[in-house]
Parts: structure tokens; C-alpha cells; sequence
């Protein structure tokens, strides 16, 4: 080999270093442009921001979009890297808590490219991912704005989508890993079950959170919504959905390193309020209430608390926080709101977040000031409501209830809830119908008596069809005659055929079961 050919690049490597470069925001001026013009940061640019600098290190990052047979390779090369989502592995907060336990996964769907869907290739990086996230038990980020599932693959058989295993690895790292989901901008579908999934929700204003996104909507009749009207950011706020709520995208990252911080342990800094000021939160006067966060603030290190769902249930708050620079969960009860009393929403966000501390063995300080328990409001009728048209009525949802057994009815109700809904919003449906013993086997109140099963069995559709049919005069006798013999001749061709043919030997019967050599 001659000298200039040792100084020469390898054309491969030259291939490699090309895509790579192609890969980059630097090689795509115009989406990048267009990104920030919206007031947004690209997926490249918020992993940038959340890893430390140069522990990135990406999986699948020449993947592009798995639709050959309709766009040319170079177009796909250039217009779908990584097909719509970054992923690897990083360390996050190394400075903090060491490189030892710093390291963790991230992902970002990238909406710059497909709108964020959820493609082939994608789908097959965060089945890899997930597992290596549960070999090595590695807390992840993942960063979910995106459309959902992508109908416009081509270059791949499927069949129900059984292939694709991310959402049950997904959810096999419950309780195994933290896992911290970002929502900024437009979240549907598969990229929001993701996101629904996590254990930690952060969301900007931007977010709109759904499981259907805006054509899911519309084909399934339900009318004509704005992308960004599906789940709103101040709906899901207050909703509970969202448990961080970030100005921006910067300040969601942020959040997320700060969030992540908690569940890799133990820090040797930390600095501590003077804790005499504790002396001045409560009042002596028991029947003054006070600000119970005020509370919190002097008790943990300074600037590390972390409320979660702090618009939702209100009585009730939730913070992640730090105590001699040990990560703990605290409970306190709001004597702003209601005098502290426990509601049902209070008590799910509690619940919710002790959960999350037993899982991650984060100790739990709760702060005690428990007056009453809500009860009375319509909330709690609701609740206490076992029908389901009664508890929709509490939470001034339209319903009504319908004869499930009826095809008409359900027909007739399916209609009217469409148009409604068109015009005045959410509407309930229930469609009662019978739970047959089979159904109903394990739990010995839904038994029904044989005077029941007879009742219900003389209102099967099998039955009362027909009758409607002919009282609403889209059939006669004649024809049903007509038909009636029809289908007895075919029986009876059925039957003929079957005692025409013969019996299968019975050499053949395990024929095909066993092999000759288990046989043997």
C-alpha cells in the first residue's frame, strides 16, 4: 500500500462519516429554521441540552423511514434520519450525583421529520432499547411529541401489529426504572400511550395530549377538532395528567434532569434553611389555616423541591425533594384547600405518589393535617353512584341509558350522540345488555336466576330482530318464508354432504401430531 493511499479515506468510511453529518441539525437548514421559528427546539438539540456533553451515544441513528418502494433511497436518507427517533444511551447529572450513577436512556421522536411518527425502524430501536434499559436497569427520558403510528410504511409485512413489542417492554419497566416522559407540542396515539405510561409526566403550554389525534376523531364521526384543542395543556394540567408543568422546552429539560436527579440517589452538597423559621408557619390560632409549602421549603435543602400535580386535588400536596441531601417523598395535606380535608382526587394523587416512592424506595415524610374527609359533594355521589348514566349526570355529562339487546335502539342512541356531540360536546352512551353466566362466572352477585336468563333469552336480537323487522315494515311474511326455506335446504345440503363422505382412517388421526421419532 503506498503512503498516499494510507493518508486516503476508505470510500466506506467516507459513506459512514457522510451520513453521519447528514444526520445532524447543520445538514438540515430549513426544518431546523422552521422548528425555531415556531418558538421550538429540535429533538437533537433538547437531548444536547439534557446529556452531559459527550456521553451520547446513539442507537440507530442511520435508520431511515421504511418506505422504499414509494421514495427514493437518497430522499429517505435526507428527509428521515434515524426515521423520526434519536435514542441511545447517556449520563445525566454526572457533576451531581457521580459518573457511576449517572448513567440512563434517552429517546426523542423527532417532529421534523414524519410529524414524529412512530415507523418501522423506530418501532425496532425501542424494542432494542427497552430491553437494554431492563438488562441494565437504566432510568429513561423520553421525550414523546409525535402523531402516532405511521400508515405509510411499505417496506414490511404486517399483521395487527403483533410484531412490535415496545409498548409491552414498555410497560414491563414499570416499577423496574423511572420513567420520565416530556409532552411539548402535539402527542397522539401510540406516542401518547408512551407518554401516558411513564411515571413522570412534564409537559409545556404547547402540549396537546390524546389518544386519538384530530383524523382518529373525525373518521370515527365525532366531527372536526383542532389539533390543538384535543387535550390541551391547561385541561391535562388540571385533570392530573400532567405532574410537571414547564414554561418552555429548555425549561422542560430542566425539569427532567431535575426529576431524574431523585432516582440516582444520595448527594454529598446540600444546604439547609434555618429551621427556626419553622416556629412562624403554623399559627397558634388552630383555626387560622396556613401554607403548608412554606413548610416544606424550610424543612428540605434549599432549592430542591419538586411539587408534582399541584392544580390537581389540591388539598393534597406532592413533592420530591431532598433532606441532607437524601431524596424523599412528602405528603402534606393543603389547609388552604378545603382545611386540608381529603377528596377523592386528593387521595388518588396520593395514592398515585406513594406508589411511585415504594417502588423506588424513596422514604415518605408526611406532614398531618387531616380535619375531615370530603364528603357530600357531587364528586362523592358520583363515586358512591354504581350507575354509570348517574355518575356521568353527576359530573354534568349528558347520558342516557339504552336497551344494548335493542339494534334499533342502540342504532337510533348511536345517531343522536353524534349530532350532539357535534354541537354540544362530550355525551355518554350506556348500552345495557345481558351478562350470560359464562361472563359473569367468578363473581357470584352477577349470577342470574333461570327466571332471568329466561326473560333476558326472549329479548336476544337473534330473536326480536327479525320481529322489528317486519313491525317497522322492511319485511314480510312472505319473504321470511322464503328465506326460512332457504336456509333449510342449505342445512340440508350440509347435512347430506357430511353423511355422503367418510369416515378419516384412523391411521391418519395422529398423523402430522407426532414425529416418527417420538412415535419411535
Amino acid at each position: 500500500m503506498s503512503e498516499q493511499e494510507r493518508e486516503s479515506v476508505r470510500p466506506d468510511l467516507a459513506e459512514t462519516l457522510r451520513r453521519r453529518k447528514l444526520v445532524q441539525d447543520e445538514s438540515r437548514g430549513d426544518v431546523v429554521a422552521a422548528r425555531h421559528a415556531s418558538g421550538r427546539s429540535t429533538a437533537r438539540e433538547n437531548l444536547a441540552e439534557l446529556c452531559d456533553e459527550g456521553s451520547f451515544v446513539e442507537y440507530g441513528g442511520f435508520a431511515i423511514a421504511a418506505q422504499r418502494a414509494r421514495r427514493t433511497v437518497d430522499d429517505l436518507v435526507q428527509r428521515t434520519p434515524a426515521d423520526g427517533l434519536i435514542a441511545g444511551t447517556a449520563r445525566v447529572n454526572s457533576a451531581l450525583v457521580g459518573n457511576d450513577r449517572a448513567h440512563c436512556a434517552v429517546l426523542s421522536y423527532d417532529y421534523t421529520v414524519l410529524a414524529g411518527t412512530q415507523g418501522v425502524m423506530g418501532h425496532r430501536k425501542k424494542d432494542r432499547l427497552f430491553e437494554v434499559i431492563e438488562r441494565r436497569r437504566l432510568p429513561v427520558v423520553l421525550f414523546a411529541e409525535g402523531g402516532g403510528g405511521r400508515p405509510g410504511d411499505t417496506d414490511h409485512a404486517m399483521v395487527a401489529g403483533l410484531d412490535v413489542m415496545a409498548f409491552a417492554l414498555w410497560a414491563r419497566l414499570s416499577g423496574l426504572v423511572p420513567r420520565i416522559g416530556v409532552a411539548s407540542g402535539r402527542c397522539f396515539a401510540g406516542n401518547a400511550a408512551l407518554l401516558g405510561c411513564s411515571d413522570l409526566i412534564i409537559a409545556t403550554p404547547e402540549a396537546s395530549i390524546g389518544m386519538g389525534g384530530p383524523a382518529m376523531i373525525e373518521g370515527g364521526g365525532l366531527g372536526v377538532v383542532d389539533a390543538d384543542k384535543v387535550g390541551p395543556f391547561d385541561v391535562q394540567v388540571q385533570n392530573g395528567v400532567i405532574d410537571i408543568a414547564a414554561a418552555d422546552d429548555a425549561d422542560a429539560v430542566r425539569l427532567a434532569r431535575q426529576a431524574l436527579s431523585f432516582f440516582q440517589g444520595s448527594v454529598a452538597s446540600w444546604e439547609a434553611s434555618d429551621q427556626r423559621a419553622l416556629r412562624d408557619v403554623v399559627p397558634e390560632n388552630r383555626r387560622r389555616a396556613y401554607d403548608v409549602h412554606r413548610a416544606i421549603e424550610i424543612l428540605v435543602d434549599a432549592g430542591s423541591s419538586l411539587e408534582l400535580r399541584p392544580r390537581f386535588g389540591r388539598g393534597m400536596v406532592t413533592t420530591l425533594a431532598r433532606i441532607e441531601g437524601h431524596p424523599v417523598g412528602i405528603v402534606a395535606n393543603n389547609p388552604m384547600h378545603l382545611a386540608g380535608a381529603i377528596t377523592s382526587d386528593g387521595a388518588d394523587k396520593a395514592a398515585r405518589f406513594l406508589q411511585l416512592c415504594e417502588a423506588f424506595r424513596l422514604p415518605v415524610l408526611f406532614l398531618c393535617e387531616n380535619n375531615r374527609y370530603a364528603m357530600g359533594t357531587s364528586i362523592e355521589r358520583a363515586l358512591a353512584n354504581v350507575d354509570i348514566t348517574a355518575k356521568a349526570a353527576a359530573y354534568s355529562i349528558p347520558a342516557e341509558a339504552v336497551d344494548g339487546m335493542n339494534v334499533f335502539a342502540v342504532e337510533d342512541a348511536t345517531r343522536r350522540a353524534a349530532d350532539a356531540v357535534r354541537e354540544d360536546g362530550p355525551r355518554l352512551i350506556e348500552f345495557r345488555t345481558y351478562r350470560y353466566r359464562a361472563h359473569s362466572m367468578y363473581d357470584p352477585e352477577l349470577y342470574r336466576s333461570k327466571e332471568e336468563v329466561e326473560r333476558w333469552r326472549d329479548r336476544d336480537p337473534l330473536l326480536t330482530f327479525p320481529a322489528q323487522l317486519r313491525a317497522s315494515g322492511y319485511l314480510d311474511d312472505e319473504s321470511t318464508a322464503a328465506m326460512e326455506q332457504e336456509i333449510a335446504r342449505e342445512i340440508d345440503a350440509a347435512i347430506a354432504y357430511a353423511d355422503a363422505g367418510t369416515l378419516e382412517p384412523v391411521s391418519d388421526l395422529t398423523r402430522f401430531v407426532y414425529s416418527e421419532r417420538v412415535r419411535a
